[in-house]
Order: C-alpha cells, then structure tokens, then sequence
C-alpha cells in the first residue's frame, strides 16, 4: 500500500476517534437553580412523581418529603431512627430505602403513612439508591469504596418479596449514591458521591458515557418530565440542572 495512502486512512481515523470523544465529552450539566430545602435534613434520595409532576424527597435523619418543582415542600414526615437513601415510586406505593437498617419501608405517597417493612439482604454490603426495572423488578446499587475487595453493580429485587431474584450486573462504579432510569428502558443514571461524576448505564451494553456533576456530596438523582435533573446533596439542599449538549 503506497504512503500517501496509508497517511490518508490514518488521518480519517484519527478523525473521527477525536469527533467520537468530542461528541461523548460535549454533554455538561449546567446549574439552573438551588433549593435550599431547611426542613430535609441531609437530603439523600429522589424520585420524580410524573402523576403529580413533584419529587419525593428522603433524608439521612428520616424525612420524607413531597415537593414541587419549583422547591415548596407540599408535604413532610418524619420517621426517627432511620437512615434513608433513596425512594422510587412504583404501581401506587412508595419503597423507601433505609441503609443503616438494611429496610425497605413501603409508604401511602399521599398521607406518606406506612404500609409494610421488609427486611433486605445484607449480601452486598449497603445500598444507596433504589430504582425500578421495566418487568416490575426493584433495582437497588450499592456503595462499594474499594472494587478489590468488593462488587459494585446493581442488585434486582422481587417487588412483592423484596428478595434478590438471582441477577445482579457489575457496574465497577466507586460509590455508587443514586440511580434513575433513562428514557431509554435499558439504560440508567447513575452518580458517584466519590467522584463527584453522572453515569449512564446500559443494563445491556455497559457504560455509555460519564461527566462532572456540579455541587458536593451528591447522593440522589431524579429527572421531570421536561429534562430537568434534580440532584440531592447530603450536605443540604437541591440542585435542579439542565443538560446541555
């Protein structure tokens, strides 16, 4: 194969590797408005309501909280002794995931009064977020600090039972904080609290792309029916953002 040939096949590849990373590294989340949300303290889960357009909010010292979008706080409860990290909606009912415990309460989403307590496994160490599976599967991920000595991936639960159902995919994300679904049915947000960075996850493809989230200790993620992202921060408050591509 003559030189000038050869140049011309290096160049077009090399072409389109740059434009393939431009592209996946062109999405950034820009802050649209800060929620200061004083009466949730250490705010650490979210799920979005798409039947009342508001959020479910939980917090590390036991709020329960339904909010608007624009960050009034439409209804509050408090559960002492509890540790909550992440609340998802499903068919009607509330799961609301309690780490210190290994629980998952289920609550009325209007009166936010409990249902049921289940008890968890403790298998993989603690979960910090909880989101759903299109067959009607819970999906719970864990927090894993150190990948030598631990997995860290996605666990399905039984919706009824609440126990594991045998599957479980390896993500090999540090810190794992929150989980929501892409529009896509297979694909999945995922934060990192360590790493300060927003996953998406395909349950079928792996990693798709990851990009710096703005604000501190983030440990919960939702997103509205406009686009919107909505992070918790443990350190207080909630960050709405809009993401630019």
């Amino acid at each position: 194969m003559k030189k000038p040939l050869i140049y011309s096949l290096i160049g077009i590849f090399l072409f389109h590797t740059v434009l393939l990373v431009f592209s996946e590294n062109s999405r950034r989340l820009k802050e649209v408005q800060m929620y200061k949300l004083s009466e949730i303290r250490e705010p650490s889960g979210l799920c979005y309501n798409p039947e009342g357009n508001t959020l479910f909010v939980v917090g590390d010292r036991g709020d329960v909280a339904e909010i608007s979008l624009d960050g009034t706080v439409l209804n509050h409860v408090f559960f002492p002794d509890r540790d909550f990290e992440g609340v998802v909606l499903l068919d009607g009912v509330l799961y609301v995931l309690d780490e210190n415990n290994f629980q998952i309460l289920k609550l009325e989403p209007i009166s936010l009064e409990p249902l049921s307590e289940h008890n968890i496994t403790r298998e993989f160490g603690a979960f910090e977020g909880i989101s759903t599976h299109p067959d009607g599967s819970i999906l719970l991920v864990n927090q894993v600090r150190k990948l030598k000595k631990q997995k860290a991936g996605i666990l399905f639960l039984d919706s009824e039972t609440l126990e594991p159902d045998g599957r479980f995919i390896e993500t090999g994300i540090v810190d794992q904080a929150g989980i929501f679904p892409v529009n896509n049915e297979q694909c999945y947000y995922i934060i990192s609290d360590r790493k300060n960075r927003l996953y998406c996850y395909s349950l079928t493809e792996g990693l798709l792309w990851d990009i710096p989230l703005p604000g501190e200790t983030q440990e919960g993620i939702a997103v509205d029916s406009e686009g919107f992202f909505y992070i918790a921060q443990d350190k207080g408050g909630l960050l709405r953002l809009e993401m630019e591509i």
